[in-house]
C-alpha cells in the first residue's frame, strides 16, 4: 500500500516523488493498475488552487535548501520578494516510473490534465506480446556509450556471442543499490554482468536520459513539431525507504540530462 509524498527543488521543473503508506482504496486500485498514471494525477494535485491541510508532517526547509524533504504547507519558507501567483507556464506533466525490476512513463497535457497518456507499447518478451513497461536493464558498448535500454537492452545481449558478450557491459535491477550502499557518493560505482565498473551516476542519468528522449519523441509526434524539454513538468518516483543521499542521488542524476531549466521557483508542497 502506498501513495505519494513530493519534494520540490527550487528553480527546476523535475520532481521527485516518494511512494510512502496511504488507505485510499480508490487509490489503491488505480496504483496497482498504472502507477504512472497515479503519479499524474497526483502531481495535478499539487499544481492546483486548493492544497490540503491533511499532509504529512515534515521538517522545515530553509530557501536554498539542496536537501529533498516533502514538506506540508504550513512548513513553506516563502521568499517575501517572491510573486505570490506562480505562472504555469509548462505544457505537460511526464511521470516516469523508474522501477527495480521495470520501468515507464505516462503524461498528460496541463489543458486536459484528466486525460492520461500511457506511453508507446514495447515490444519484447513473449513473441508478439507488447507491454507499457520495459525492463530496467541497460546496455553499454565495449567502448562504455549507451547502446540500449530496456527489451532491446536485454534481447541484444543475450543475442551476442559468448565471446563477444564478454566485452560488452549489461546492468539490471541497478536501482537499489542506492539504497542498500551504506556509503553511497556521487563517485559510487556499479557492477557489470562481465565483472567491470561504471559510475553509477552515469548509469542512472543515461537510463532517465532514454526515458527523456522516448517521450519528447512521442509528444513531439504527436503536437507535429519540436518539443521543448522546457514545457515539459517531469516526475521521478523516489522509495520512501531510501535515505536523503539516495535521493539526492537521483537528483544529480536529473540534473546531469537536464531534466530541469532555470524558470520561476516553485513552492515545495505535500499533497
Amino acid at each position: 500500500m502506498a501513495a505519494l509524498m513530493v519534494g520540490l527543488s527550487q528553480k527546476t521543473n523535475c520532481t521527485l516523488v516518494e511512494k510512502v503508506n496511504y488507505s485510499n482504496t480508490h487509490l489503491l486500485v488505480l496504483m496497482q493498475r498504472h502507477f504512472c498514471i497515479f503519479l499524474l494525477l497526483k502531481s495535478f494535485c499539487f499544481l492546483s488552487d486548493v492544497v490540503s491541510t491533511s499532509a504529512y508532517s515534515s521538517p522545515a526547509k530553509s530557501l536554498g535548501d539542496p536537501g529533498i524533504t516533502p514538506l506540508s504547507p504550513s512548513h513553506i519558507a516563502k521568499d517575501p520578494d517572491a510573486n505570490d501567483t506562480i505562472e504555469q507556464s509548462f505544457l505537460v506533466v511526464v511521470a516516469i516510473d523508474f522501477g527495480t525490476t521495470s520501468s515507464g512513463y505516462a503524461y498528460s497535457f496541463t489543458k486536459e490534465p484528466e486525460c492520461i497518456h500511457v506511453m508507446r507499447r514495447w515490444e519484447g518478451g513473449d513473441p508478439g506480446v507488447s507491454n507499457q513497461k520495459t525492463p530496467t536493464t541497460i546496455l553499454l558498448t565495449p567502448e562504455r556509450k549507451f547502446h540500449s535500454f530496456g527489451y532491446a537492452a536485454r534481447d541484444f545481449y543475450h543475442d551476442l556471442d559468448p565471446n563477444e558478450s564478454k566485452h560488452w557491459l549489461y546492468f539490471e535491477k541497478f536501482k537499489m543499490k542506492l539504497h542498500t550502499t551504506s556509503n553511497l557518493t556521487m563517485e559510487t560505482d556499479l557492477t557489470a554482468a562481465n565483472g567491470k565498473k561504471v559510475k553509477a551516476l552515469e548509469i542512472f542519468a543515461y537510463a532517465l536520459q532514454f526515458f527523456k528522449e522516448q517521450a519528447l519523441k512521442e509528444l513531439s509526434d504527436q503536437a507535429g513539431s519540436d518539443f521543448e524539454n522546457s514545457e515539459v513538468r517531469w516526475v521521478i518516483t523516489v522509495p520512501a525507504i531510501w535515505k536523503q543521499p539516495a535521493k539526492q542521488f537521483m537528483r544529480q542524476a536529473a540534473y546531469k540530462v537536464r531534466l530541469q531549466n532555470e524558470r520561476e521557483e516553485i513552492t515545495p508542497l505535500n499533497p
